[in-house]
This record gives C-alpha cells, sequence and structure tokens, in this order.
C-alpha cells in the first residue's frame, strides 16, 4: 500500500493519480480456487494518517447486464454486482469489519456480522463506459476499524466481487476461501507500510 500526496475526491471516478499506478490486486479467482475471473477486476489500495482509500474498477462486456437492485444501506448489497472488502487490520484471524458496495453506490457494512454498527466510511460510484466497468472509491477512517499501523503493519485482507446472471450467483475472490466465506483465517495478506 502506498501513501498518496493528497487524498482521492471520493467520487467514483478514478481519476487521481495513484489510481493510474499498477493495480496492488489485479486478478480474482473462483471461491473454490478452481480457474480465473471470466472478466478482470483492479483494486487499488492506499492509505494516509487518517483514511484507507480504495479505487476498484469491475470490467463488464455488457454494462446494461450489471444488477443493483439494493437501495438501502445494509439492505442484500451483496446479492447484486457488488465489491466486498474485508479486514481483518489486528490479524487475529477472528474480528473483522466488512464492507460492500454496489454499482449504485449502496454501501453495507458491518463489524463482522454485526450490521447494525454503521462507519462514517465514504463511498461513490460511477460508470466507465469507454473501458466497459463500473467503478468505485471508498474512503475507510483508520480509526473505525481499529487499524494501528504501528502496532499491524501486515493486515488480513479479502476482497470477493459478486457477479449474479442468469439466476446464478457468481463470486470471485482475491484469497480463496473455498466454501468458508467470511472466515479471516482465509484471509489474505496485505503489508500496509
Amino acid at each position: 500500500m502506498s501513501f498518496p500526496n493528497s487524498a482521492p475526491k471520493i467520487d467514483g471516478r478514478l481519476d487521481e493519480k495513484f489510481w493510474q499506478k499498477p493495480p496492488t490486486i489485479s486478478r480474482l479467482i473462483p471461491r473454490q480456487a478452481d480457474g480465473y475471473a471470466p472478466v478482470q477486476t483492479e483494486a487499488w489500495l492506499h492509505h494516509d494518517t487518517s483514511h484507507l482509500y480504495i479505487g476498484v474498477r469491475s470490467h463488464e462486456p455488457i454494462l446494461r447486464d450489471v444488477l443493483s437492485e439494493a437501495t438501502a444501506r445494509d439492505g442484500a448489497v451483496r446479492e447484486d454486482d457488488s465489491i466486498e472488502i474485508l479486514l481483518d487490520t489486528n490479524r487475529d484471524q477472528k474480528s473483522f469489519h466488512h464492507f460492500a458496495v454496489n454499482p449504485e453506490g449502496v454501501l453495507y457494512d458491518a463489524n463482522g456480522k454485526d450490521a447494525t454498527w454503521n462507519s462514517t466510511a465514504r463511498v461513490a460510484t460511477a460508470r466507465e463506459e469507454k473501458k466497459r466497468a463500473w467503478t468505485a472509491e471508498m474512503a475507510i477512517p483508520l480509526k473505525e476499524i481499529e487499524a494501528d499501523l504501528a502496532a499491524h503493519p501486515t493486515w488480513g485482507f479479502q476482497m470477493t466481487r459478486n457477479r449474479p446472471r442468469f439466476d446464478e450467483r457468481k463470486s470471485y475472490e482475491w484469497s480463496p476461501s473455498f466454501w468458508y466465506r467470511n472466515l479471516p483465517s482465509f484471509f489474505g495478506r496485505v503489508d500496509v507500510e
């Protein structure tokens, strides 16, 4: 993860300079680890002293097929086309914070499985017609996810892209969890310093 010179404007557009660098994550795989995702997903992770910034570009050959029905915060966002971010900032492999956003910018956030917890994270989404993609930007306060960069420079991290199509729900992950979804011991590791 890198430290940006200035915070991005959270507008869903990945036009700041640090979103133009090579992505932190450039390939997702099916949850069962039996191949690669049929569409590309790119993600960038940056932080400053107060926020974790995440930018995601979800390529989609036919943008009109993107499903985005959830409209209420903490609603069924994960049933839509969506990006999920799970963070185990103390690497205890038990606790985590969960964020998800659909193409309309509707946020789901939870502390573990407690969806009554609400952060002050800012999210925004946009569509890139020429690149055939929808994009998301997130600014997550480090204090709210209990991130102590000095004590825990390596975090447990998981990113999932949900892509429902034709009565079939497919999910692709950065670190394969097989059938143990949202279990921090299956998260990958990311160095934040």
